[in-house]
């Protein structure tokens, strides 16, 4: 079974917001650099991107706004970057607007995501620049995107915790079933005062029922109308006033208001054991109450 324990987590950046790329249209964008080159050899499993799809309307009419996009990660010096990874999402809308007579109006609708997805694991060198560039087709109207990277240093994760397939997470764990941590609502995390500070740690149980697989988070932009919205959080185990870090995840700020989150998986996930106390924490670029549920998979279920 593929989980981990000891090693949480690493985004890049780091503890800062998050990265801003324009797509190209039926062709690739320029590459934006995420870092120039990390001091640890970076094992890239994971990426959040946000983003929107929208339409703007001045007449009686409807649209329907259909977009793919690619996303590419790559390293190596500027205008010679080899890419190493790539993904892919696709987001629509559909958009009317009835009832005008004479007089001028204009209607634009969006629709936001904020989503996670998995990479085949890449081993990026240290002091090695990495970048990202995206490709979008169909019928765009908004083409900037943001994301954060999520990864780990191969120096501290045991090459057989490596994520080899999402499909592998789950082997050898029998009688097993996935659960919210909380069950029933979500916990609030609050910044810390400044930009990029940690925030208080925010109970998420006080003692585990069972092994469980934390698996990922669903996070939830209580404050939607506001913006500036780029966030780190953390989840850790162990007592209040000592916990211990073991997964972290970028949460990107999407260009307007009113975003959601699907779910963002950890690449790799932790292991949290039976009577452990559960908590998370955040550092935001802005003052932005998140609210946060996990998902989790417990093990060996009778």
């Amino acid at each position: 079974m593929l989980f981990r324990r000891d090693e949480p987590d690493t985004i890049v950046p780091a503890l800062a917001t998050a990265i801003g790329i324009q797509a190209g249209t039926d062709a690739w964008g320029a590459w934006a650099q995420v870092t120039a080159g990390l001091s640890l050899p970076f094992l890239l499993g994971g990426i959040s991107i946000s983003g929107e799809v929208g339409a703007t309307l001045t007449t009686n009419t409807s649209v329907k706004v259909r977009k793919r996009t690619w996303f590419a990660v790559g390293t190596g010096v500027a205008t010679s970057e080899v890419e190493v990874a790539r993904t892919a999402l696709g987001m629509g809308l559909s958009f009317g607007l009835t009832g005008v007579v004479d007089d001028v109006v204009q209607a634009t609708g969006y629709a936001l995501f904020v989503e996670g997805r998995r990479l085949t694991p890449v081993l990026i060198n240290p002091n090695t620049r990495i970048a990202v560039r995206a490709y979008q087709t169909g019928s765009p109207s908004e083409d900037t995107y943001r994301i954060y990277l999520i990864g780990y240093d191969a120096q501290k994760l045991a090459a057989s915790r490596w994520p080899l397939h999402a499909g592998l997470f789950q082997a050898g764990v029998s009688k097993s079933h996935s659960d919210d941590k909380p069950a029933t609502t979500e916990v609030t995390v609050i910044w810390g005062g400044t930009a990029w500070a940690w925030g208080s740690w925010v109970e998420v149980t006080p003692s585990l029922d069972a092994n469980y697989l934390i698996e990922g988070m669903l996070v939830n932009p209580i404050s939607d109308t506001a913006t500036g919205q780029d966030s780190q959080i953390e989840v850790g185990t162990g007592a209040a006033g000592s916990e211990t870090p073991r997964g972290r995840m970028g949460f990107p700020n999407t260009p307007v208001s009113g975003r959601a989150s699907d779910l963002l998986p950890f690449p790799v996930p932790f292991i949290a054991f039976k009577g452990e106390r559960l908590a998370v924490r955040a550092a935001m670029a802005n003052n932005r109450n998140k609210g946060i549920r996990l998902l989790a998979t417990r093990l060996h279920k009778d």
